[in-house]
């Protein structure tokens, strides 16, 4: 299960503008699955690696301002399951 956690340069939480999209640069070795609103990365059943990319707006209304932060996956022979927690995007502020 994927774990979105905004946070201000303080370490406060910070809200977003709608839903954050999550994309694999490659499906070859690992798949997005989203479930009732929960996306979760489940292994392949091939040894390889995917960058999962994660984009977020972080400004409220109708301007945008994007924030991305990108992980590798490895996916071993051993693998079951991966998770990722992805509690250090920060949150800018708006002027």
């Amino acid at each position: 299960t994927l774990v979105l956690t905004p946070l201000q340069p303080d370490g406060e939480p910070a809200p977003i503008d709608g839903e954050p999209t999550y994309e694999l640069d490659s499906e070859d070795f690992a798949t997005l699955i989203v479930e009732d609103g929960v996306t979760k990365v489940v292994a392949g059943e091939v040894e390889g690696s995917s960058v999962l990319t994660v984009r977020a707006d972080v400004r409220l209304g109708e301007q945008v301002s994007l924030r991305e932060k990108s992980f590798e996956l490895i996916v071993a022979e051993e693998a079951s399951n991966l998770e990722v927690s992805l509690a250090d995007l920060s949150y800018a502020g708006v002027e």
